[in-house]
C-alpha cells in the first residue's frame, strides 16, 4: 500500500529506486544536515553519481509564469 502511495502521489512519477534512495538520504540529511555527498554515498554504499542524479531528479519543479 506504500509503495502505491508514493508511487501514485507526486504529478511527476520518478522511478521506484530514485525514490526509495531519496527517502534515504532525505533520513540521513535530516540527522545530520553537515554529511558530504561523498559520505551520503559510503554511508549508503552507493555510488556518488547516483547520489547526485537522485538530488537532480527530486529538485523541486517550479512553474513558469507565461504572462510576463
Amino acid at each position: 500500500m506504500y509503495n502505491y502511495l508514493r508511487d501514485r502521489s507526486r504529478l511527476v512519477r520518478l522511478p521506484r529506486s530514485i525514490s526509495e534512495v531519496y527517502l534515504k538520504v532525505s533520513k540521513l540529511r535530516k540527522a545530520n544536515p553537515s554529511i558530504s555527498t561523498n559520505e551520503l554515498a559510503k554511508t549508503l554504499g552507493m555510488d556518488v553519481d547516483k547520489i547526485i542524479e537522485t538530488d537532480q531528479a527530486t529538485q523541486t519543479i517550479h512553474s513558469l509564469d507565461w504572462d510576463g
